[in-house]
C-alpha cells in the first residue's frame, strides 16, 4: 500500500477568527478526490493553508508526499513543496 499523499494527525490550529480547527486523522491518497464542506470560510482557508505549508499546525503533524510541512524552512523550499 502506498503512503497517503496528504496526511494530518492530531492537528490543532488556532488564530484570529478561528476557534480552533481540529483534525484528529485525515488522509488523501494520490487519485482521491476531496470536497471540503461544513467549514466556515476562515476554517476552510486555514485547512488549505495547512496542506500547502502556508500555515503550520500549533499541534500535530501535516505531511505532504511524506514530508512534514514543519520542515519547510525557506521560501524556496515552500515553492518547491507546492510542485
Amino acid at each position: 500500500m502506498t503512503p497517503p499523499l496528504i496526511e494530518m494527525t492530531g492537528v490543532v490550529k488556532s488564530g484570529p477568527g478561528l476557534g480552533p480547527l481540529r483534525v484528529e486523522q485525515f488522509a488523501v491518497s494520490l487519485g482521491d478526490r476531496l470536497v471540503i464542506s461544513g467549514l466556515d470560510a476562515t476554517s476552510a482557508e486555514v485547512f488549505l493553508n495547512l496542506i500547502t505549508g502556508a500555515a503550520v499546525a500549533d499541534e500535530g503533524t501535516v505531511r505532504v508526499a511524506g514530508a512534514d510541512t514543519k520542515s519547510i524552512a525557506t521560501d524556496t523550499e515552500w515553492l518547491r513543496s507546492l510542485d
